[in-house]
């Protein structure tokens, strides 16, 4: 499937757009009924699109405190996010984001 999420990072440090700022409404829709528990399938594609952008912002490679384990946590979420089908797996995984200390949503 084709993203629909643009492969575009904020300068100076590749920093991701936030979803919020999207101006067709379609991601702020999706990502509220992602809270809400009630997305459509197309919906849950959407946010996982953005969550997939969102982690691979080029500014998480930068940061002077990561360590060897948390660059490889990092790739481990990069690739996760690509498999993604459902409401708990998202869920999971932004968990595991978090625990990171990154917030995609």
């Amino acid at each position: 499937m084709i993203s629909r999420i643009p492969n575009f990072y904020m300068p100076p440090l590749g920093g991701p757009l936030n979803w919020g700022d999207e101006q067709s409404g379609e991601l702020p829709s999706a990502v509220m009924a992602f809270f809400h528990k009630t997305q459509t399938p197309e919906q849950l594609e959407l946010v996982r699109q953005y969550c997939e952008y969102y982690i691979h912002a080029p500014c998480w490679d930068m940061n002077p405190h990561h360590d060897e384990e948390t660059r490889q946590e990092l790739e481990q979420v990069r690739k996760v996010i690509r498999q993604v089908k459902n409401w708990r797996e998202l869920n999971a995984w932004i968990h595991k984001c978090l625990n990171m200390g990154i917030d995609p949503l």
